[in-house]
């Protein structure tokens, strides 16, 4: 039984759990090395350009992305959702944000009226069908599977409109409650006349311990992305997978943490959320258990100091969840 969570590209909750998350770390992700060939043709008569690979189906000019013939197993699409129904069981959700409409696949908004043309360009249509010659910017973000690693790629496509209405384009993509991120700027290679792919790839098997996995292609850097209540300032197009199983649901906690360098010491506090239970969450310092633990109920308000002394700048105090069957980070600091 699936498990829908509202999701709105995973960015805004990533940023505000995380606290003194810094998301900007380069990349390793396997670039996009397909090479694009296509021919051109204009008038209702003649032949659309010819797609390079077989990911895009051409019709009259626009390109359908043709995920089933792309990833292995079981897929299907519609404009909100990529579903995986075998080897691997997993639904993804489809959203995008327009200068911070939320926008529903298929162009409709998530709000309560559909977004309009802004000085910065037309409105973001997303879905598998892109257009390159109607105005409006096309966008879409999708996982393909690969069986023989057990893993995702996650292929982010883009018109030239799109491309053009943005001064910049950054993947940003991770998972442990969308606290381990990475994040990197766009390489696009172009797949068909007008239509653009850019591709980043899981390190994390999907039989691991691959929680709550998202990606997302913004208009600025992640770490420029701040979320506010209300209406963000941002434009992007992401997915994100829908929890499946009956494993114990992750409690959304926000950390605190206040360094004191005159005492060498990080206080770590439950700010607001769920209350835990502490015997369930873990301190680590650069990977292992610190000489501080959680005891009890952990509520808003309770809180623990970690010893630090001796530790070099970069070093990372990590609290994490662990239920048996499932765990995930729920908030982490960088030492400056």
């Amino acid at each position: 039984m699936v498990r829908r969570r509202r999701f709105l590209l995973g960015l805004a909750a990533a940023a505000t759990v995380a606290g003194c998350t810094d998301a900007s770390n380069e990349s390793t992700a396997a670039p996009d090395t397909g090479d694009a060939s296509p021919t051109t043709g204009t008038g209702t008569n003649t032949p659309s350009p010819t797609p390079s690979g077989d990911d895009l189906v051409a019709e009259n000019g626009r390109y359908t992305v043709d995920v089933a013939a792309v990833s292995d197993g079981s897929v299907s699409v519609s404009d909100t959702e990529i579903s995986f129904t075998a080897p691997v069981e997993m639904t993804w959700a489809l959203r995008g944000i327009h200068d911070g409409v939320p926008v529903n696949g298929g162009g409709e908004s998530g709000g309560s009226s559909s977004p309009t043309p802004t000085p910065s360009g037309p409105p973001l249509e997303v879905g598998p069908t892109l257009d390159p010659t109607d105005g409006a910017q096309h966008a879409f973000a999708t996982p393909v599977y690969d069986e023989a690693a057990d893993r995702f790629e996650l292929w982010f496509y883009v018109d030239e409109t799109y491309r053009n209405a943005h001064d910049s384009h950054y993947v940003v993509w991770g998972g442990g409650r969308q606290m381990d991120l990475d994040s990197r700027e766009a390489s696009f290679t172009e797949r068909a006349e007008g239509v653009y792919r850019a591709t980043v790839t899981y390190d994390v098997p999907v039989s691991g311990d691959m929680e709550f996995p998202f990606g997302s292609l913004l208009d600025r850097p992640f770490s420029e992305v701040t979320p506010v209540r209300g209406r963000p300032e941002y434009t992007a197009v992401g997915v994100s997978p829908q929890t499946t199983g009956t494993v114990a649901e992750t409690p959304r906690i926000s950390f605190a943490f206040e360094y004191d360098a005159n005492a060498e010491t990080v206080t770590i506090t439950h700010q607001a959320g769920d209350t835990a239970d502490g015997s369930n969450l873990t301190v680590l310092v650069d990977g292992e258990p610190a000489n501080a633990t959680f005891e009890g109920e952990i509520a808003a308000g309770d809180s623990v100091t970690v010893d630090v002394s001796g530790l070099e700048s970069g070093s990372q105090v990590r609290v994490v969840w662990d239920s048996g069957d499932r765990s995930a980070t729920l908030g982490l600091l960088t030492l400056p």
